[in-house]
């Protein structure tokens, strides 16, 4: 017997499950030894306690009812449990089995309990991975379902909603109910399926009828679910291309209707690459009319290329202008001469843009090219017509100045020299008499140059308008006005970059600038600094409140400032009339600004001159931007964000520039207090200066310059907020004060935006 007993403790040892036996108190009897390592002890440390001892008061009592359970049914029950034992927290599989005694009466049970962790993370996994597939199923943006000997058996949402049909409706049946025609039911379940079966997966187009009638046209897509076995199933899915069969069928109505406009139009689409040739990749049915090619003809590398029909001449001309515009990544227009299949030269325009990559390179360009022969001829006429009256015009207006003086004045003059002459044939040679006559006919002589000068200021000069880059023309002459106006004046050059193309005759251009130079060289007779610069200018309908003599539009405006001696108002008021001059006798004729004035107005520019005895003169000439060179984009002028309700101090020596400042300021909510030098400025200012919450100061002004008014200011307010104006040269007044101390300057003449966004942002402290 204990043979026996050591025999089956030693087959309970070498089990690999954990085996315990307990009475119907739930007391322990005996553990075998995986039991006793998992609750890590041995035999003795278990045998005898009770399980709410051994397991605690939870999991005890529920082993209690268990055994209970399993002792009145008589029968093995398998339990499963999440227990923490204290060698190990884990899933375990528990079997309990009723026991007898020797007289076959239930006294206990056998507990056997297998680790099943792995198993449970293993079922967990796999419900987790059917939740995605599920979800992934739903979430999918296509009709999804799944079939077998084409019954359906399960669909996605949205395959309902794509078919208008509830799942309830279609599953257990065939799909033929979505189908149009019984015969396409028949050809996708013989073509399709015979596909399935030698690749696994097929794909189709075919058209659906919804359950509201609407037909769809989709793309159905299946795939064995076993390619080893086709009588498994079949996922199919549904993608709706109606939208895109509608786009496409759009699209090929939309290149009819195109090639249809195009080939009705006057002239000639096309796409060509950016390469010296224009190599033409499409053009439409008008390039035959306008060049005498066929699309077949111009398109291609073996076809005539485009460049070969431009005009030689031509060719640079188009080639700069188009590579302007691509850099610039504007679209262009330019006119030129073709020379067709026929030895015809005609002039055309052209309009287009470049085609650019994701990475900014230039793919193509697209454009339109148009006969403009006829229209061009008529041109010429109009503007030899407006030639000749225009000269008609500066005749009259020549005439009268010369039948008023030159020829009165050439009468006297006729008289003077002739008696001169008279008188010196009955003097000695030698006498004093002669010699004062000599100096008499010696003047007599220079009137009379001035007079021929007069004479051929006015002789017929056509115009050659042309479109030119106001930069490079000036570039070109600064060697040149460099050794005119010597070595003690320094030249500033100060381009714009990227500056619009105006359209002028260059020669005038050239003298209006030798003029202007010449004249700011007279004016700085020990040396000083002469200034040009350009840059891009819009007037717009605010600009005009203040300078009735501007015109509104877009404009290059060229700027030549000195720091020479000025001039006041009166002389201002007459510098452009022909003979005014402030030079001394027998140094200027009077003919040069008036010349500078009348090339200006020839064409349709403007001129404004700005100056102050002892602190240097401004001109700047507005010339209209070019109409077949596309314009930059300027933000607009409108006004925001610059009213206020501070006080503003103003000190302005011109009364209208005074009387203006103070009723924009005002309608923008200020309080204003105005002065007419800086030295009432200074007194107002000591009378309200808790008030005063930003003083604004001419630059120059009698008894009192904005220089000094400012200073006597910031004794008695350190922290004052100052804006300066001034009518003269922003770099010239910056390099002496401005700058250094760090103030807002507005530059005269100032816009009203000009003017609020100044005292705005200073007041702010964002100046």
């Amino acid at each position: 017997m204990r043979f026996g007993e050591r025999h089956c403790r030693a087959l309970l040892d070498g089990a690999g499950l954990s085996i315990g036996f307990y009475d119907h108190r739930g007391t322990c009897l005996y553990l075998n030894r995986k039991a006793c390592e998992l609750m890590k002890g041995s035999l003795s440390d278990f045998a005898g306690r009770g399980v709410v001892d051994l397991f605690g008061e939870r999991m005890g009592r529920l082993i209690l009812e268990r055994i209970s359970k399993v002792l009145a049914q008589n029968q093995p029950v398998v339990f499963e449990d999440e227990l923490d034992l204290p060698s190990v927290r884990a899933w375990f599989s528990s079997t309990y089995t009723p026991i007898a005694n020797d007289q076959d009466a239930i006294e206990g049970v056998q507990i056997i309990s297998q680790n099943i962790s792995d198993r449970k993370l293993a079922d967990a996994s796999l419900r987790g991975s059917e939740r995605r597939v599920t979800s992934i199923l739903q979430a999918a943006p296509i009709g999804i379902a799944v079939l077998e000997d084409r019954i359906m058996l399960d669909a996605n949402d949205r395959f309902c909603k794509l078919t208008g049909y509830a799942r309830e409706e279609f599953i257990g049946k065939t799909p033929r109910m979505f189908y149009l025609k019984n015969e396409e039911y028949e050809r996708v379940g013989r073509e399709h399926y015979e596909e399935l079966r030698r690749y696994g997966t097929g794909t189709t187009e075919i058209q659906l009828r919804r359950r509201d009638g609407r037909i769809l046209t989709v793309l159905l897509s299946s795939a064995l679910l076993n390619p080893a076995d086709p009588s498994a199933g079949v996922t199919c899915t549904l993608l709706d291309i109606t939208p895109r069969k509608e786009a496409v069928e759009a699209l090929k109505e939309s290149r009819r209707r195109l090639s249809t406009l195009l080939s009705n139009l006057p002239g000639m689409a096309y796409r060509c690459g950016n390469d010296p040739d224009w190599t033409m990749e499409f053009v439409s049915e008008g390039s035959f009319d306008l060049t005498g090619l066929t699309p077949r003809e111009l398109t291609g590398t073996q076809g005539t290329m485009y460049n070969h029909l431009i005009v030689p001449d031509d060719r640079p001309h188009v080639w700069d202008q188009i590579q302007n515009a691509i850099a610039r990544c504007s679209p262009f227009e330019l006119t030129y001469r073709i020379r067709t299949t026929t030895d015809q030269e005609k002039w055309v325009w052209e309009q287009g843009r470049a085609i650019f990559d994701n990475s900014g390179d230039v793919v193509a360009l697209e454009g339109f090219i148009t006969d403009i022969t006829d229209k061009k001829h008529a041109e010429q006429e109009r503007e030899r017509l407006q030639l000749q009256i225009r000269q008609a015009q500066k005749m009259e207006a020549i005439g009268q100045l010369t039948g008023g003086v030159a020829h009165d004045f050439n009468n006297l003059l006729q008289a003077i020299l002739g008696y001169t002459e008279l008188a010196q044939d009955s003097l000695a040679p030698d006498s004093r008499a002669a010699e004062s006559l000599a100096q008499v006919s010696h003047a007599s002589e220079r009137a009379a140059e001035l007079v021929s000068q007069l004479l051929m200021f006015s002789r017929q000069q056509a115009m050659h308008p042309e479109n030119i880059d106001l930069n490079e023309a000036i570039s070109g002459t600064l060697k040149m006005l460099r050794r005119v106006i010597g070595e003690d004046i320094q030249l500033r050059w100060h381009p714009f970059a990227g500056l619009t193309h105006i359209r002028a005759d260059k020669g005038m251009v050239d003298q209006v600038l030798m003029n202007l130079c010449v004249n700011a060289r007279d004016a700085m007779p020990d040396g000083g600094a002469l200034t040009i610069k350009t840059e891009y200018c819009f007037i717009g309908d605010d600009y005009l409140l203040t300078h009735a003599w501007a015109t509104p539009g877009s404009y290059v405006l060229m700027t030549v400032s000195d720091t020479g001696e000025g001039m006041n108002r009166e002389t201002q008021d007459h510098i452009f009339e022909p003979f005014f001059t402030t030079k001394k006798l027998g140094k200027g004729t009077g003919l040069g600004l008036a010349t500078v004035y009348g090339i200006v107005k020839q064409h349709g520019g403007m001129i404004n001159v700005y100056s102050e005895p002892g602190t240097g003169t401004v001109f700047r000439t507005y010339w209209p931007v070019s109409e077949t060179t596309p314009e930059p984009s300027f933000e607009s002028d409108v006004l925001s964000d610059t009213r206020g309700n501070e006080t503003i101090l103003i000190a302005e020596d011109d009364d209208n520039v005074r009387d203006l400042s103070q009723t924009i300021l005002e309608q923008a909510g200020y309080k204003v207090i105005v002065a007419r030098d800086g030295e009432e400025a200074v007194e107002l200012f000591k009378r309200n200066a808790p008030e005063v919450d930003l003083v604004m100061l001419d630059l120059i002004m009698p008894r009192k310059g904005g220089r000094e008014a400012c200073e006597a200011m910031r004794s008695e307010q350190p922290n004052l907020n100052v804006v300066f104006a001034s009518g003269y040269s922003d770099d010239e007044i910056r390099s002496r004060f401005i700058t250094d101390q760090g103030y807002k300057l507005v530059q005269k003449p100032y816009t009203r935006r000009e003017l609020l966004k100044a005292v705005r942002n200073t007041l702010d402290g964002t100046a």
